[in-house]
């Protein structure tokens, strides 16, 4: 997406905001929450939850740029305000910690100066991110080179280079990739378990009354690409004929697409019976842990997943395409999905009437890459967050 000089301007104008952070005194016990795209949605909103709920001596505020996020959490209870009223500039100068899923943007940088800014991410990456993409449509934002474009990436997205951040990883070895990806050192990273996972374990909630009817339900759930589109359409060039596949074997296929890709690319599997379409941008937790199974390819989702020890099906019909062309990946594709990969359409149609055979067994992901505390993710980053403050 292009950004204009008109959105440059008044994006840099709050920096006027920017000396009243050292002014006003700040609150510990006011905590400021956000997420990306201005959504209610991901790890922090399940801290920002439990935060309500359990620790009446804070004050946890929501704040987005989006109204109906407002409302809404206001309809819930919760204390929300808009990013650009003066009551959301005003707490967010009183608030001691920010925390956020993406970038301090989630909140609002401006306000942001000598405050505790607590970035819990949105997954532990298979593909490089931050700092580390070197290549791609992205590499001018992150990796600049030569004056201009370091000078217009510091413009378009002054987030990006705040470096006063702490960031939650799971385990040593993504505490290392994180201080590299994001170019702060290792001490400001720490290690919990994601507040998001926490409806895994949530035995009030309840099974969709329109999956009960199915032996298996398996979630579809691919990454982003920076440059291809239309990459469904040759992942699964019959949708019909996978619906009959589907069909056949009694199984609930359900889409959620990354929430940066065009919604539009699930046109052609609209209507279809053993197909369901979930919105991008609903929050999809709740129902992971009554899936019988996870599908996707490079997205950082199956670390999520692999928590619940299920099998993932690792489908990549693009994989030569995306190491060439995207910004590539940490690990190697096949050490990570353990040499079961499967990248022809054919095979994977062999593959959905047995995922246990052709998938990988997500604890043995899990083993690698979690080592805080997986079920109580949102207490042991409050504790965090509290001897900091400290």
């Amino acid at each position: 997406m292009k950004t204009t000089f008109l959105q440059i301007a008044i994006l840099n104008f709050f920096w006027v905001l920017w000396p009243l952070s050292f002014i006003i005194r700040r609150s510990k016990n006011i905590w400021v929450f956000g997420s990306y795209k201005n959504t209610y949605a991901d790890n922090s909103k399940y801290l920002f939850e439990f935060v309500c709920k359990n620790e009446p001596t804070i004050r946890a505020i929501w704040i987005t740029g989006d109204q109906t996020v407002v409302t809404q959490l206001k309809t819930l209870g919760y204390e929300a305000y808009w990013r650009y009223s003066l009551k959301g500039i005003f707490i967010s100068l009183r608030a001691s910690t920010f925390i956020f899923n993406s970038y301090i943007s989630d909140v609002i940088m401006w306000t942001s100066r000598s405050a505790l800014k607590i970035n819990l991410w949105h997954g532990i990456p298979m593909k490089k991110i931050e700092h580390d993409i070197d290549s791609g449509p992205l590499q001018k934002i992150y990796n600049p080179r030569g004056i201009v474009q370091n000078i217009m990436a510091r413009l378009k997205a002054p987030y990006v280079y705040d470096k006063s951040i702490n960031v939650l990883a799971t385990s040593e070895e993504v505490r290392g990739l994180f201080s590299k990806a994001f170019r702060i050192k290792k001490s400001q990273t720490f290690i919990a378990g994601y507040p998001r996972l926490e409806p895994f374990w949530d035995n009030k909630l309840i099974k969709p009354e329109s999956w009960e009817s199915f032996n298996q339900v398996l979630i579809y759930m691919p990454t982003f690409r920076d440059n291809s589109t239309n990459f469904l359409q040759s992942a699964f060039p019959y949708p019909e004929k996978l619906n009959d596949l589907c069909k056949s074997l009694n199984l609930l296929l359900a889409f959620k697409l990354h929430p940066n890709t065009a919604q539009k690319e699930l046109n052609p599997f609209k209507g279809l019976s053993n197909i369901q379409l979930i919105d991008n941008n609903q929050d999809v937790y709740p129902l992971l842990k009554f899936t019988s199974g996870l599908i996707t390819d490079y997205s950082s989702i199956y670390n999520d997943y692999s928590a619940l020890h299920k099998p993932i099906l690792f489908y990549s019909p693009d994989l030569e395409e995306y190491n060439k062309n995207s910004r590539g990946t940490y690990f190697d594709y096949k050490e990570i999905t353990f040499e079961k990969s499967i990248e022809s359409y054919t095979d994977f149609e062999r593959a959905l009437s047995d995922i246990h055979k052709y998938g990988v067994d997500g604890k043995l992901i899990a083993d690698r890459f979690w080592t805080g505390d997986i079920k109580n993710g949102s207490q042991e980053v409050f504790n965090i967050i509290q001897e900091k403050l400290n």
